[in-house]
């Protein structure tokens, strides 16, 4: 049975260009994921990348994009992988901690998986 795989990894920072590229870098490890190691990816940053600057979603702040997008999709996941860069990511950082907490098995890119 294929595991599903959560993509944890930095989402802000200070461009556009900067967002668009941690959302590439995300998207590069789920795809490696998926070809390498046979994992079906979950991709956060993909899933709703940008929206955060969409108007409709003015009034949510970054606990409520954890709580309402990021943290249920994780839950539902085998396991996670931690991008580089998580350590200076609060929301990875909250991710990991939750994968933790439930006992998901956590990778960290770059290592043996």
């Amino acid at each position: 049975m294929i595991k599903i795989a959560y993509i944890a990894g930095p989402y802000s920072a200070p461009s556009l260009a900067e967002v668009q590229s941690n959302i590439d870098a995300a998207e590069a490890v789920g795809k490696e994921m998926l070809l390498l190691h046979d994992f079906a990816p979950v991709i956060p940053h993909r899933i709703t990348g940008f929206w955060d600057n969409d108007s409709q979603f003015s009034h949510l702040h970054h606990g409520d994009w954890m709580h309402k997008v990021c943290l249920p999709l994780l839950g539902k996941c085998d396991v996670i992988v931690m991008c580089s860069g998580w350590q200076d990511s609060p929301g990875s950082v909250m991710e990991h901690q939750f994968a933790t907490f439930h006992g998901k098995e956590i990778y960290y890119h770059g290592e043996t998986i």
